[in-house]
C-alpha cells in the first residue's frame, strides 16, 4: 500500500533520532522518509529503518556525486524523474519502479516513490527484503489495479462530464429549434389569420356563385398550410413524445371532401385525375382524430400527385365491423414510376428521399413520410408501402375506431329513390364512387364511358318508356367534358325533364361559371363526392330543397363594450367585424400603451389582447392593468390573441392574470364562446368565472 498518507505534518521539523509518530511507523515499516535539499540531494527525516546502516552512514544522498557509491546507482537515476516531477508541482506521484541491492551475497529489493507535500519534494525508500520480487509482483499488481481504477474513474467523470455537455447541448439546439418554429410559426400565423379572416369576411357578404367556391378553395388551402405549420411544430413534438392523440366525432366522407378538394388543384394543374372511394360498410361517424388523420393524408396524396406524372391519385377507405368498434383500411394508390425495392425502406427515414435526384426535381424535405410513420404508430397502425418500378406506389395503413352511428354508407336521399340515373364517366375510380353513392340514395343507377354510349342508353330509356331523368358526366383527365354535346343533349331530351351535372376539373372554371349561370348551378368541381352532389342536386325538382339557412344577427353583445388592442391593421379589422356582427361595441387600438390609457378613461367588458406588440406587449400591458386594479375597482377581465399555440404559451398568458385565451387563426365560434363567459347576462360584473362563488 502507499504510505505517503504516513507523512508528518511538518517534514521539516524531524531531527536525527527524533520525528513525529508517523516517521517512526514508516522507519518500523522499513521505509525510509527523505526530503529534498537541493537538486538532485535528499537527506533523510526521522529514526532509521533497519537496513539504513547497510547502505550509508550519511543522512544526505547526493544523485551526482553517487555519495553512496557502493548502493543505490538506480536511485540516482530516479532523483532525475523526481525533479522533474517536484519542478511541475501539483500531487503527482512518481514511482521507481522494483530495483535490486545486494548485500552479503544476498538480494534485498527496493523501490521509491517521489512526490510534493506543502510545497516541498519528498522520497520514500521502501525495503522490500530478500522477497521482494514477489512482494514487488503484488505490489505492481495492486497498484495497476488502483491505477486502472483510476484510470476507470476518471475516464467515468470524463464521460459523465462529456455526457452532461452533450445534453445541455442537445437541450439548448432542441430549445433554440422549438424557439426557432414557434417564432416561424407565429410570423405565418399573422398573415394567414388575415387571409382566412377576411374570406370569411367575403363568404359573408352573399358573392357570386363562383366567388363562393373560391373563397372556399382559399378557406381550405390556408386550413391545410396552417396545418402544415403545425406540423412542423409536431416534428420538434413528436421528437420529444408530447403529440397527443384526440379522438372526436368524425365525419370521414366530410374529412376526405374537405382534404382533397384543394389538392385537386395541384393534381389537374398535372392533368392527373385524383379520386377517393369510400366503402358502403363504413360508419357515418367514428370517434377518432380528425386532424393527424388528414396530416398523414395530405402527405401521402401530395406525394403521390409530387411523384406522379399521368394517370390518377386514388384513395379508398374500406371497413370491417366488430361490434361497436370498426377497423378502417386507407389506400392512398398512384400510377407513378413506383419505387425500387432497396430503396423502399430508407424513404421512412428522416430528411430521406428515394433517390437524391428528387429534390432537385420535386422539392421536399423527406419528412412527410417520416411524421406520418409515426402518427399511424401513435393511433395504433402500421404504415406500409407495395410498390414496384413502373406500376405505380400504395401507401397503405389500417386504424381502429369506435363507431358513433348504427347506420353506414352515405346519408340517404329519399327523394331520388326509384328515378333512373346515368353516370357518363370513362374514369373507374371516379364512376365506380358516383355510383356508390346514387345507388345508396335509392336511385337506378347506369353507367357508360362515353357521351357515344350515353346518347345511345338515354334514347333506349325513351323508347323503354323509363327515360333517365338525371345524368352525371364526366371525363377523365386530361380530356374534358364536351358542354356542346351537353348542351345538345340536355336540348335534345327536353320533353323528358332530364337534368345533366358536369363535372369539371379545377383549371376549367369559366366552363364551370358558364355553366352554372346558364342551368341553374349544375355544376361540380372535380373530385365528385356526396357533399358536393348535394348541392349540385338541392334545387333539383326530383329533390326538395331542404329550408334554407337564415342568417340572422345575433345581439349577444348588445350594450357591451370590448377593447381590441393588436398592432396588426388586418387582425383589428378582422375582430372588429366579427364583434359587430354580433352587436358587441368595439374600440380598437395598436399597442399595449394604447390599451393601458384607454382603460384608465373607460370602462369595457373585455379586452382582447394581442400578445406581441411593439412598445408595450400584451403580457406587460396586463401586468400594468391588473397593478392598477390591486387597489379596487373591479377586474376587466381579459383575453389573450396570439399566433402562438403552444401549451406553455397558454400558460404564460394565464399566469400574468389574463383571463382566457384565443388563438390565431381567429375561430368566430371559439371566440364568441370565450366572450359569452365574460360578457353574457349570466356574467357578473367586474369578475371572471374563475372568482364567482
Amino acid at each position: 500500500m502507499s504510505t505517503s498518507g504516513l507523512i508528518p505534518r511538518d517534514p521539516g521539523a524531524t531531527p536525527e533520532g527524533h520525528g513525529t509518530p508517523e516517521l517512526g511507523l514508516l522507519a518500523h515499516l522499513g521505509v525510509a522518509a527523505c526530503t529534498r535539499i537541493a537538486r538532485g540531494r535528499i537527506q533523510r527525516m526521522g529514526p532509521k529503518p533497519p537496513w539504513w546502516d547497510s547502505v550509508s552512514d550519511s543522512d544526505v544522498f547526493d544523485a551526482e556525486s553517487l555519495q553512496w557509491a557502493s548502493h543505490f546507482a538506480f536511485l540516482g537515476h530516479f532523483l532525475h524523474d523526481a525533479e522533474v516531477a517536484w519542478a511541475e508541482g501539483g500531487d503527482r506521484v512518481v514511482r521507481s519502479g522494483l530495483w535490486a541491492e545486494e548485500f552479503d551475497g544476498a538480494a534485498r529489493y527496493f523501490e521509491a516513490e517521489a512526490f510534493t507535500f506543502r510545497g516541498r519534494g519528498l522520497v520514500l525508500i521502501h525495503d522490500l527484503g530478500d522477497r521482494g520480487e514477489e512482494h514487488g509482483e503484488l505490489l505492481q499488481a495492486a497498484r495497476s489495479s488502483a491505477l486502472a481504477a483510476d484510470q476507470d474513474a476518471q475516464a467515468s467523470a470524463r464521460l459523465q462530464a462529456e455526457t452532461l455537455r452533450a445534453k445541455e447541448r442537445a437541450e439548448a439546439l432542441s430549445d433554440a429549434k422549438s424557439s426557432l418554429l414557434a417564432n416561424v410559426s407565429h410570423e405565418i400565423r399573422t398573415p394567414l389569420s388575415g387571409i382566412i379572416g377576411l374570406s370569411e369576411l367575403m363568404e359573408r357578404s352573399e358573392p357570386r356563385s363562383d366567388q363562393v367556391e373560391f373563397l372556399r378553395l382559399i378557406q381550405q388551402s390556408a386550413g391545410s398550410l396552417l396545418e402544415i405549420i403545425n406540423d412542423l411544430l409536431d416534428l420538434s413534438k413528436l421528437e420529444a413524445n408530447k403529440v397527443e392523440i384526440r379522438p372526436e366525432a368524425l365525419d370521414l366522407r366530410r374529412l376526405l371532401a374537405d382534404t382533397l378538394g384543394p389538392m385537386a388543384i395541384r393534381a389537374h394543374a398535372k392533368r392527373l385525375e385524383l379520386n377517393y372511394r369510400v366503402d358502403s360498410a363504413v360508419p357515418r361517424l367514428v370517434l377518432g382524430d380528425g386532424l393527424r388523420i388528414r396530416q398523414v393524408l395530405v402527405n401521402l396524396v401530395g406525394n403521390a400527385i409530387k411523384f406522379t406524372e399521368s394517370g390518377e391519385v386514388a384513395v379508398f377507405v374500406s371497413g370491417q365491423a366488430a361490434g361497436d368498434s370498426v377497423r378502417l383500411h386507407f389506400s392512398v394508390q398512384d400510377t407513378g414510376s413506383g419505387i425500387p425495392a432497396d430503396r423502399q425502406q430508407r424513404i421512412f427515414e428522416a430528411f430521406t428521399q428515394a433517390d437524391a435526384s428528387v429534390v432537385r426535381t420535386h422539392g421536399g424535405t423527406g419528412l412527410g413520410l417520416t411524421i406520418s410513420a409515426r402518427l399511424v404508430a401513435m393511433m395504433g397502425g402500421h404504415l406500409a408501402l407495395r410498390s414496384e418500378p413502373d406500376s405505380g406506389s400504395e401507401f397503405s395503413f389500417t386504424l381502429a375506431f369506435e363507431s358513433l352511428s348504427a347506420a353506414a354508407g352515405p346519408t340517404p336521399n329519399s327523394s331520388l329513390a326509384g328515378h333512373r340515373v346515368m353516370i357518363l364517366d370513362d374514369c373507374a375510380t371516379s364512376r365506380a364512387a358516383c355510383a356508390d353513392v346514387l345507388t345508396a340514395w335509392g336511385c337506378d343507377v347506369d353507367t357508360v364511358t362515353s357521351p357515344a354510349d350515353a346518347t345511345a342508353r338515354l334514347q333506349s330509356g325513351v323508347d323503354e318508356g323509363r327515360p333517365v331523368l338525371l345524368m352525371v358526366a364526366s371525363r377523365a383527365l386530361p380530356k374534358a367534358v364536351e358542354t356542346e354535346w351537353a348542351e345538345d343533349t340536355l336540348a335534345r331530351f327536353a320533353e323528358t325533364g332530364l337534368e345533366l351535372v358536369l363535372a369539371f376539373a379545377t383549371e376549367q372554371r369559366a366552363q364551370l361559371v358558364e355553366w352554372r349561370e346558364r342551368h341553374k348551378g349544375r355544376a361540380i368541381l372535380k373530385p365528385v363526392g356526396e357533399e358536393k352532389l348535394r348541392e349540385a342536386l338541392d334545387d333539383l325538382s326530383l329533390a326538395p330543397k331542404p329550408p334554407a339557412e337564415v342568417r340572422s344577427p345575433s345581439r349577444e353583445g348588445a350594450g357591451r363594450r370590448v377593447l381590441v388592442a393588436d398592432d396588426n391593421a388586418v387582425n383589428r379589422m378582422i375582430v372588429s367585424a366579427l364583434l359587430q356582427e354580433h352587436a358587441y361595441e368595439v374600440t380598437a387600438v395598436v399597442d399595449g400603451v394604447e390599451a393601458v390609457r384607454a382603460l384608465e378613461r373607460d370602462p369595457f367588458d373585455a379586452v382582447l389582447m394581442d400578445v406581441h406588440m411593439p412598445r408595450l406587449d400584451g403580457l406587460q400591458a396586463t401586468r400594468e392593468i391588473r397593478a392598477s386594479e390591486a387597489g379596487g375597482g373591479g377586474r376587466t377581465p381579459i383575453l389573450a390573441l396570439t399566433a402562438h399555440a403552444g401549451e406553455s404559451d397558454r400558460e404564460r398568458c394565464l399566469a400574468v392574470g389574463m383571463d382566457g385565451y384565443v388563438s390565431k387563426p381567429i375561430d368566430p365560434a371559439e371566440l364568441y364562446r370565450e366572450l359569452a363567459q365574460f360578457c353574457s347576462e349570466e356574467a357578473r360584473p367586474g369578475e371572471s368565472p374563475g372568482e364567482s362563488t
